[in-house]
């Protein structure tokens, strides 16, 4: 099977579910962690950023030079690399279920499933850790951490405009019905027009507004916390 021959179905209703959510969790884990070096012991299991020790698993890597990605399970090391595969090969089996047959290829190109939108995803299906992205010179290699038990709501409001900057980078469906459905699961009462994708958190007054171009792009996000607006 090609990726061309994906039946994508499922995973597209993934996205809209989890892409979102995943990448809010991934940016929370970085604001803890910021900048600091990396490195992974494959053969361990475990990720080290700065002083910080944590057990990861390898979802896969991305070839900057083909632009494709190439899950962890197919890579020629992945003999060596058995206690970081657990995540990478369960996922695999998704491939069995209808509309996820990118779980099962070896490898897929960028422009057909983006490999940060194939990682967010695959990080909220597995059980909702953060995946962290660590820049390996020719590759960039997608690890899921597997203690770090992260809320996405803790992002906070005044980060969302970055944050659907970021993801509309790299989504590859409807993104006002990803962000409705964001704003929904982090406690948003949400309402859409065609223009804009409105929320309103009884909870702490806080709101958003996120008015789209006719590309389907963000145009301007407003924001409204606890009384005192933000633009």
């Amino acid at each position: 099977m090609t990726d061309e021959d994906l039946d994508l179905s499922a995973y597209d209703a993934a996205v809209i579910e989890h892409a979102l959510y995943g990448l809010a969790r991934a940016h929370v884990f970085e604001a803890i962690v910021r900048n600091d070096a990396s490195s992974a012991d494959l053969g361990a299991g475990t990720l080290r950023i700065g002083a910080r020790r944590f057990r990861a698993q390898i979802l896969g890597t991305f070839a900057k030079g083909s632009r494709t990605f190439l899950w962890a399970w197919a890579n020629p090391d992945a003999q060596d690399w058995g206690p970081s595969l657990r995540a990478a090969n369960s996922l695999r089996s998704l491939s069995w279920r209808t509309g996820h047959d990118v779980y099962g290829v070896r490898s897929v190109r960028e422009g057909q499933v983006n490999p940060r939108e194939l990682a967010y995803v695959s990080g909220e299906l597995i059980g909702g850790f953060p995946v962290y992205a660590a820049d390996a010179g020719p590759a960039t290699v997608f690890m899921l951490v597997s203690d770090a038990r992260l809320d996405p709501a803790d992002l906070g409001i005044t980060a969302l405009p970055r944050l659907f900057r970021d993801f509309e980078s790299f989504a590859m469906v409807d993104r006002s019905a990803c962000v409705a459905r964001f704003l929904a699961r982090i406690g948003f009462e949400v309402t859409s027009t065609d223009g804009s994708t409105s929320g309103w958190r009884a909870q702490d007054g806080a709101a958003v507004t996120v008015e789209w171009t006719a590309e389907g792009l963000v145009g301007a996000v407003t924001l409204t916390e606890s009384r005192a607006a933000t633009g």
